[in-house]
């Protein structure tokens, strides 16, 4: 599934959350984003002299642990919304990520992302989602937000993953942060059990007005010679395990 038949069906479901949600706990992004597949040998080029002004900042290496939660039926996943809780360095982060249409004929993502400042969350013991306790519930903020998708149904941890990001930041004059090149090897797990391992490099472009659109143009470019083949713009989750199964007429 696209971001194409999100924007069909989802995006007017997709709704933005409550006034009292968006405040100083909550940063919505919106990026034009592409996926890129990548073979297991195959190596990053150079993304210096994309476009005069642009350079490469300072590499970075993240390592983030995350549960994704869902309905029982998967209908976020099969909506191509995301729900995720973070754990990276020290800090906890609640994300809602899905398609929001096009700019310019790219697809964009938009991405809200809560901090949990909860001191004493309620979890229970889940050692098949990581090491990191799963909460009960969902903070009531994510919970509106895709309260439009759900329905009656219920948000619970669906899988877990370990992520490790090599980053590579294009800045512009002034080092205004542009875009993000992320090198991505994820290991996730089904609340069944069910392992998948796979990279990826994801192109996250945050000037949505500007040189975006011309310094996506190259980036695409240099993958591709590289070897890294575009793909469909779906949730990680059914990136590992596929879309989820349809039920029987």
């Amino acid at each position: 599934m696209t971001n194409t038949s999100f924007t069909r069906r989802a995006s007017h479901r997709f709704r933005r959350p409550p006034a009292a949600a968006v405040d100083e706990a909550c940063t919505i992004r919106f990026d034009k984003a592409r996926t890129y597949a990548a073979p297991a040998d195959a190596v990053l080029p150079s993304f210096a002299d994309l476009v005069p002004g642009v350079v490469v900042g300072t590499l970075t290496h993240t390592t983030r642990h995350s549960t994704w939660f869902d309905a029982e039926d998967l209908r976020l996943m099969d909506e191509d919304v995301a729900v995720r809780r973070d754990v990276a360095d020290g800090r906890t982060h609640w994300v809602v990520v899905g398609p929001a249409g096009f700019a310019e004929g790219d697809p964009v993502r938009r991405e809200y992302v809560f901090r949990d400042e909860s001191e004493h969350p309620a979890h229970y013991p889940a050692p098949h989602l990581g090491p990191h306790p799963v909460p009960h519930r969902a903070p009531a903020a994510v919970r509106r937000l895709v309260h439009a998708l759900l329905g009656h149904a219920q948000l619970h941890a669906v899988a877990s993953g370990v992520e490790r990001r090599l980053t590579v930041p294009l800045l512009g004059p002034g080092e205004v942060h542009l875009a993000d090149i992320a090198d991505v090897h994820l290991d996730v797990v089904r609340d069944d059990g069910r392992e998948e391992v796979f990279r990826e490099v994801d192109v996250a472009v945050h000037d949505l007005d500007g040189v975006g659109g011309r310094l996506l143009a190259r980036v695409d470019r240099r993958l591709s010679r590289a070897g890294f083949t575009p793909e469909p713009a779906v949730t990680d989750l059914t990136r590992a395990f596929g879309p989820p199964a349809q039920p029987s007429p």
